[in-house]
């Protein structure tokens, strides 16, 4: 993203960094702006819109389909189809036969949202086992080391223990990636305001990376 649509990133990510781009497109539009000011904001956010698409292109990305974010947004890191049902289930079997105290609820809901624990059993049990689930979450200062860092992948964020969504790095960009909306490109603004409404952001980093 270049000139003149730079800010309009760095403003759509700060007025909704969840919402899909037509959504934040809407509250840009929505703000109050002289009418020939916000007609040209609206016309350089359509471009955006377009722009983000063309540059994601066919890069794969998994839709929401049978209540299952915790798979996409590990697929959608990955940019594989990588993990099935089956694959996630298995996570948490194993996840409760090495905590026999825990229950099923507590690591996997009907609404396809898995534990941190059960997340990183499934990365953990690929093999080659080529990545990981770190236990720390990111923090909302490391943009630039985040981005430029090649052993980090991505990042799953838990949004208030009900939906999964991902931070997926692709063609120089950082992207957030929700299996109900269009990718957006985030700023450094949209991370750390992303960062700072879901704090627990855990990233996916290949095993050479060193904590």
């Amino acid at each position: 993203v270049h000139g003149d649509l730079w800010w309009v990133v760095r403003g759509v990510c700060q007025m909704g960094c969840r919402d899909s781009v037509p959504s934040a497109s809407k509250l840009f539009r929505a703000s109050a702006v002289p009418s020939s000011a916000s007609t040209a904001a609206s016309n350089a956010v359509d471009d955006l819109v377009a722009l983000m698409r063309n540059v994601w292109g066919d890069r794969y990305f998994e839709r929401q389909e049978d209540a299952q974010c915790g798979r996409h947004a590990l697929n959608n890191v990955l940019g594989i189809p990588q993990f099935t049902d089956v694959d996630m289930q298995v996570a948490c079997d194993r996840v409760l036969s090495e905590m026999p105290s825990e229950q099923r609820a507590d690591h996997a809901s009907t609404n396809g949202w898995y534990s941190q624990s059960a997340l990183a059993v499934a990365l953990d049990s690929t093999l080659p086992a080529s990545w990981r689930l770190l236990s720390s979450p990111v923090r909302s200062t490391s943009f630039n080391a985040f981005v430029a860092n090649d052993l980090i992948l991505g990042a799953l964020v838990n949004v208030d223990n009900l939906h999964w969504t991902a931070l997926v790095k692709f063609q120089g960009f950082l992207w957030y990636v929700n299996s109900v909306a269009q990718p957006i490109v985030l700023a450094a603004a949209g991370y750390a305001s992303l960062l700072h409404l879901h704090p627990s952001v855990f990233a996916i980093v290949l095993n050479e990376y060193l904590e």
